[in-house]
């Protein structure tokens, strides 16, 4: 991102070098939902976030049966995602706190200023594609151009997916983390605006690992996943451990997942 601001050019080498160290990481981490668990960012927002939309994208890449070699472009597109916004003002950029409209719209900019710097630095086209069109949205009312299905490149929407679950379970000066099952659950829910069956697909997989895990109340008190209603995904039932008390969080709603832990 330095790099960028400052009119250097970063070549796809250097970021794939970089990249190397965590891609590793993530074909040796043998429950790969567990990893995206883990890659929930605390401090370093812009960096962590940059890197672990990289590697989701590489993970649902893989869930979506793409090669070894096309999952690596992902985690190319995904690491690049937002280099467009090296060209947007700081003070925007770095402010706590929602934009402004007027401040929105230079932001949306970020698209279209990222594709021009990966397109001066000779990327091949699906990298630069992804990073035009991933905030383009199935119902076409996303941006910059309101592309709709499949006028939107495949790689966009499998990083448009990784962004929004990334940034929504990521805590911010502004926000704190909000729950996976809260995260997937507005997924589905807004699954018409992405693409169903990228998006399903990683709901299934995570789900497979989550209700393996204890799930950490605002309460204090630790239980198990015992059931996920999959109209309802973002309050399951949790029964608390060393105790018979099974909690319907979706008629308890003064109760809420503050983590998630390995059982």
């Amino acid at each position: 991102m330095k790099k960028a601001a400052d009119g250097r050019p970063v070549l796809a080498e250097e970021v794939n070098e970089m990249l190397e160290p965590f891609i590793q990481e993530a074909n040796r981490e043998k429950n790969t939902a567990r990893l995206l668990l883990q890659l929930q960012s605390q401090d370093e927002y812009t960096f962590q976030h940059t890197i672990n939309i990289g590697i989701l994208a590489m993970v649902i890449g893989k869930w979506m049966k793409y090669s070894e070699q096309e999952s690596a472009r992902l985690a190319l597109a995904g690491t690049l995602h937002d280099i467009g916004k090296s060209k947007i003002p700081l003070h925007i950029l770095n402010k706590p706190g929602p934009l402004t409209r007027v401040e929105f719209e230079i932001m949306k900019k970020h698209t279209i200023l990222g594709y021009e710097l990966l397109n001066s630095w000779g990327y091949e086209e699906n990298i630069k594609l992804a990073v035009l069109q991933h905030h383009e949205r199935e119902d076409g009312k996303g941006y910059p151009y309101r592309l709709k299905g499949e006028k939107i490149h495949p790689f966009a929407k499998i990083v448009a997916v990784s962004d929004i679950y990334h940034a929504m379970t990521s805590k911010r000066v502004y926000k704190g983390k909000i729950s996976p099952f809260l995260v997937l659950d507005h997924l589905q829910k807004n699954i018409d605006n992405l693409n169903s069956e990228i998006v399903l697909t990683f709901i299934e997989h995570m789900l497979q690992y989550l209700q393996s895990c204890k799930a950490v109340l605002n309460d204090g008190r630790i239980g198990d996943i015992v059931h996920v209603n999959r109209n309802n995904i973002g309050f399951p039932l949790v029964k608390i451990s060393d105790s018979s008390t099974v909690i319907d969080l979706n008629k308890r709603r003064d109760i809420q997942i503050v983590d998630i832990v390995d059982s």
